[in-house]
């Protein structure tokens, strides 16, 4: 199975928690993304002391992972640790269940069976960063989501592709400060979302 390259894992960890909120709830149009200008030449504005110490234990997780073979991008064909059981009780684990529940207002880590909803329409992926999301990262991303998406689309046999405008499936690309004070845009982009989801 041939993998595109990862972008830094502290930004798809950020992402794929919004992936799954985004995917629990009938998509329904979003209101337009805020503009989105580069990062300047002179970089993005500086990240709070929180968000150094998340990426710093992100970048040593993915570190970690690498050093016991994980987190390849090769195909791994010849010398996968998994095989067809594994990936059908992965695909069952990750389908077919929530990873977290509502709890008094808040969300708790706590797998519980969930409904497995068909996607009835095209889907159409955007991409949002974060105002401290580097060029470099950004180009990255803009690279391998629509490389990404084409994968989904054969995968799938469902039209699947990256857009620029009017997406009903957003990746957003941010650090921990941008992830914490996400909430206003997360109830534009799925206004159902309940307040403890955010």
């Amino acid at each position: 199975m041939a993998h595109a390259p990862a972008p830094p894992l502290r930004h798809l960890i950020a992402c794929l928690a919004v992936l799954a909120l985004s995917a629990c709830v009938e998509p329904a149009p979003p209101a337009p993304p805020p503009a989105l200008a580069t990062v300047p030449p002179e970089g993005p504005p500086p990240r709070s002391a929180e968000s150094e110490k998340a990426a710093a234990y992100f970048a040593r997780l993915a570190s970690n992972m690498r050093s016991q073979g994980l987190l390849r991008t090769d195909s791994g064909a010849a010398d996968a640790p998994w095989g067809p059981t594994d990936l059908i009780e992965d695909f069952v684990r990750i389908a077919l269940y929530d990873e977290y529940v509502v709890q008094g207002g808040n969300l708790v880590a706590r797998a519980t069976p969930s409904q497995l909803h068909r996607w009835q329409g095209p889907v159409r992926i955007g991409v949002e960063f974060g105002a401290t999301v580097p060029n470099a990262t950004r180009a990255a991303y803009l690279t391998d989501v629509p490389i990404y998406a084409e994968r989904l689309a054969r995968a799938a046999d469902h039209p699947v592709r990256f857009v620029n405008a009017n997406p009903n499936f957003t990746v957003l690309v941010l650090n921990e400060d941008e992830r914490r004070a996400i909430g206003p845009r997360l109830r534009q982009i799925v206004p159902q979302i309940k307040e403890g989801e955010i």
